[in-house]
């Protein structure tokens, strides 16, 4: 991180060109921000009927070998509305890429442009066609037509959701294919990219796409000239530095990961193509798949684990390379310790598919964590809890955290067993939490379902059927559960907790998007528990063919590094570009048909 920042503190900042046109009194009142003008050199120029009617904050952009690929704007605000449909039509632009929420934090961040319906904005009437939403992305197709013109023109908004003001997005994978998508949509007209400023989330998109271009057709990649060079094309872009060291961390996983979505009904001969042997190298394509996803693991170990790590803490954990970042850990309010803190747990916060932070998996907990475990229940409202293991198969260290009949107490909490049902595969169990120091406080009710086939001394369960019928279970009482927790627990609170995500995680991905990217769940997991999914063949083999199972029916592993060296990153990436560029398939070839080669052809 420190060669990043030191990287990030030499570019030029502040306004290099002249903006005369954007000081102007009668443009001001266009300009969302004082301080962020587009130059003169290459702002967008509207037809002009006034003084001041030609002028809009947006710039023509540059991307790799393609002049005014994009066009850099800000947020429409209320008396910009026709100058951006002018804009669009002017420029005969048929992709939209929108990276802001129309209010965030309580403040307005763009003017919502476009109708529910249909609507006149000056000399232009805009009909919303068409609306497509999946996870963090809402795509909308609408009719342009201009007064006096016989044709409408099509144009598409890609509406993402999931980047922060300021910040950069959890998952690189769903903007990596964001940026595959727009190259794959856009024409031979410009691409308008904008957020709020039209800065900071647009010049990081823009910077990417650049990149990627760039290591695709130069085999190697130069963050820093490519950022200089956006900047002098518009103030401030790429405008913090975790946008800039964001840049890394997604070329990263992009050179390494590659495009490895698969449309569901190609999902069963894509399971079949990564089990076949690589004869150049004599390893599947599962084993090299992996090997790219062990890799991008190392980084993710570089969020430290003091809380974890501290001697009063040590014995809470039942493995000592298994710990909680300090970042993605939950504290507990309800079980403080000795000098009076929220106490501390091994578990993390996990994402799904569709939510950020909605699952937290743990270990099965010990004799001197029993009331810690039911803490962290109580403190998050886990309505829903999975245990994946049978307690009778483990030793006497694994305890049977609730009771077998009737109620038990641990600590100030009450636990009561209200029912128990077998099943094909899993018991189903109805029990009540209440805490005696909140007396006042409702009663949990919490669902528990424990997994009873899968036998410790086998990898995997026995029938991958009976997963997808849990999940199923779950996901019907997801729906009733709101906004509560889900506590997925195992033996070691990794191995089987991974498998299990991983798989819950594909499955929402197919009805979501009809997609399937097993790389990219256990991606999204690693990040936030590195040794999620620690085997190179049947653990992803899997999650993936649990993916098209479902379709169906609704139509020790290895070490990874301590601490690596953080300001590696930069000589990795650098690494990777020319190896990844000539690879096979999915990894390192996100751009199968460069728009670059599309224009060049016009």
């Amino acid at each position: 991180m420190a060669g990043r920042d030191a990287e990030y503190r030499k570019l030029v900042s502040g306004l290099l060109h002249p903006c005369l046109a954007g000081k102007e009194p009668y443009n001001q009142a266009k300009n969302r921000y004082k301080s962020i003008l587009p130059y003169d050199h290459c702002r967008v120029v509207l037809p002009a009927t006034e003084p001041g009617a030609d002028y809009i904050n947006a710039s023509y952009v540059d991307s790799y070998r393609s002049p005014k690929f994009f066009v850099a704007a800000q947020g429409p605000l209320p008396g910009t509305l026709v100058d951006f449909w002018q804009m669009i039509w002017q420029e005969k632009t048929s992709a939209i890429v929108m990276l802001t929420g129309l209010v965030e934090q309580n403040k307005t961040k763009c003017e919502q442009y476009w109708p529910e319906q249909k609507q006149e904005y000056g000399d232009f009437t805009v009909t919303l066609n068409n609306t497509w939403t999946s996870t963090g992305l809402v795509t909308r197709t609408f009719s342009l037509r201009k007064a006096g013109c016989p044709l409408p023109r099509l144009v598409e908004q890609f509406h993402y959701l999931l980047w922060p003001d300021h910040g950069v997005p959890r998952d690189p994978a769903r903007l990596l294919r964001l940026v595959e998508t727009v190259n794959e949509r856009a024409s031979s007209s410009p691409v308008i990219v904008h957020c709020s400023a039209g800065v900071g989330r647009t010049g990081t998109f823009i910077a990417l796409d650049l990149l990627l271009k760039m290591a695709r057709a130069e085999g190697s990649v130069d963050v820093f000239r490519c950022v200089q060079r956006l900047r002098e094309q518009r103030v401030s872009m790429v405008q913090t530095k975790e946008q800039y060291a964001f840049l890394y961390e997604v070329l990263l996983e992009g050179l390494l990961c590659g495009n490895t979505g698969v449309p569901t009904e190609n999902a069963l001969s894509h399971v079949h193509h990564l089990r076949e042997l690589d004869t150049r190298t004599q390893s599947t394509r599962y084993a090299q798949e992996f090997e790219a996803l062990e890799q991008l693991s190392e980084f993710f170990q570089l969020s430290p684990c003091r809380e974890a790590e501290k001697p009063s803490n040590q014995a809470k954990n039942r493995s000592p390379e298994i710990l909680p970042a300090d970042c993605r850990r939950p504290i507990l309010m309800s079980s403080l310790d000795p000098e009076g803190s929220p106490g501390y747990i091994n578990a993390v916060f996990v994402d799904t598919h569709a939510e950020e932070e909605r699952v937290i998996v743990t270990q099965l907990p010990l004799q001197e964590t029993l009331v810690d475990f039911w803490a962290l229940l109580w403190d998050y409202s886990c309505t829903l809890l999975v245990l994946l293991n049978q307690i009778q198969e483990l030793d006497q260290t694994y305890l049977e955290f609730w009771p077998t009949q009737g109620e038990s107490t641990y600590g100030s909490f009450h636990v009561q067993l209200i029912s128990e049902e077998p099943g094909a595969g899993f018991i189903t169990r109805r029990l009540t939490l209440i805490n005696r120091k909140q007396p006042k406080a409702s009663v949990l009710e919490i669902q528990f379902w424990q997994l009873t086939d899968w036998p410790m001394d086998q990898q995997l369960p026995q029938r991958p059927a009976t997963i997808l019928s849990l999940l199923g279970e779950l996901e019907r009482a997801q729906r009733q559960s709101q906004d509560n927790h889900i506590l997925v627990t195992c033996w070691d609170g990794a191995s089987r907790c991974g498998l299990f995500c991983a798989t819950s995680f594909l499955c929402e991905q197919i009805r979501s998007e009809g997609l399937m990217d097993a790389s990219q769940a256990v991606r999204r997991l690693k990040r936030q528990r590195p040794q999620l999914i620690r085997d190179a063949v049947s653990d992803v083999a899997h999650a993936e063919t649990a993916g098209p199972a479902r379709t169906r029916a609704s139509s020790g592993g290895p070490k990874i590094a301590q601490h690596p060296d953080p300001t590696s990153l930069e000589s990795r990436v650098q690494q990777l570009v020319p190896a990844s560029c000539g690879r096979e398939g999915g990894r390192g070839s996100l751009y199968q048909t460069s728009q670059t080669t599309r224009r060049e052809k016009k």
